[in-house]
């Protein structure tokens, strides 16, 4: 069962996260760094968020988190 995953911080990290999923059959549904996470409030949900970002994006991941239940 493919896994449908949203990256925030799409660093060297993100990249290897998603190099990985993806070669697991795993969906990316979005990636968001810090110039766009904004946009994180107009994403459905997902199966689960993994973020690799800064603290201060913890606020707006908090809020898609209660919004839509995917797991963190």
């Amino acid at each position: 069962i493919a896994v449908r995953i949203i990256l925030i911080g799409y660093g060297k990290m993100g990249h290897m996260v998603e190099e990985a999923a993806l070669a697991n059959g795993d969906e990316i549904v979005a990636a968001f760094g810090a110039n766009d996470l904004k946009e994180l409030s107009k994403q459905g949900r997902a199966d689960v968020v993994m973020d690799f970002s800064r603290p201060e994006a913890l606020n707006e991941i908090c809020a898609y988190v209660r919004r839509t239940g995917t797991a963190l």
